[in-house]
């Protein structure tokens, strides 16, 4: 193993596709779960993305939450805290991104109290 990856931990993960078109991150967080977990997450989506509020719409603080819910430790790194302004031009966000503002905010807003570590700064740092 190279000098420079002697601190890497390879994780073989099952691969689990969306079923949808607006669940990639889903598929991404049912990817880390246990077996248990994961079978969970997927019969109850429904019930739990009502719970969390994102419905159909998930955006990484959500996936965050999904993690935390689970008790996957994690720190969610990102350059915006909040809803990135020139996501108003995205034609994938266009559709919901005004609904979605208030809640994406109060859940970065409420992260501390609800366990969620997030922290502004971009991931690249935390990889060299």
């Amino acid at each position: 193993m190279d000098d420079e990856c002697s601190d890497m931990v390879e994780v073989i993960l099952p691969h689990v596709k969306q079923r949808f078109s607006w669940d990639c991150g889903i598929s991404a967080v049912l990817m880390v779960l246990g077996e248990d977990n994961r079978y969970f997450l997927r019969n109850n989506l429904r019930e739990i993305s009502f719970k969390e509020g994102f419905g159909r719409s998930t955006w990484s603080i959500d996936l965050a939450y999904l993690l935390r819910r689970f008790q996957v430790d994690h720190l969610y790194c990102t350059i915006t805290f909040g809803v990135h302004p020139e996501f108003k031009n995205e034609e994938f966000y266009k559709q919901t991104l005004s609904s979605d503002v208030q809640r994406v905010n109060e859940k970065f807003e409420e992260a501390d109290k609800n366990y969620v570590h997030v922290q502004q700064s971009p991931i690249i740092q935390h990889w060299l």
